[in-house]
C-alpha cells in the first residue's frame, strides 16, 4: 500500500512571468489545505527568492504533517 493520502493535504500553485523590459523573474505563490477554499498567496521576485519561499513553505508543511 501507498503513504500517499487519498485527497492533498496542501497545494501550492506558482505563477511566474518576466516583466517587460526586465530580467528578473517574478512569482506569485498561492496556497491551500482546501482546494474548495480561498488560498493565501505572497509574491516573490528573483529565482533565490522564490525557492526560498518554495523551501519555506515545504518546511511548514513538513512541520504541519510530523505532528
Amino acid at each position: 500500500m501507498s503513504n500517499v493520502p487519498q485527497t492533498p493535504t496542501a497545494i501550492l500553485l506558482i505563477t511566474v512571468w518576466l516583466e517587460p523590459g526586465s530580467p528578473v523573474l517574478r512569482a506569485r505563490m498561492t496556497s491551500t489545505v482546501d482546494a474548495r477554499a480561498p488560498g493565501t498567496s505572497l509574491a516573490a521576485s528573483g529565482r533565490e527568492a522564490v525557492l526560498a519561499k518554495v523551501g519555506d513553505w515545504l518546511e511548514a508543511r513538513e512541520a504541519e504533517l510530523n505532528h
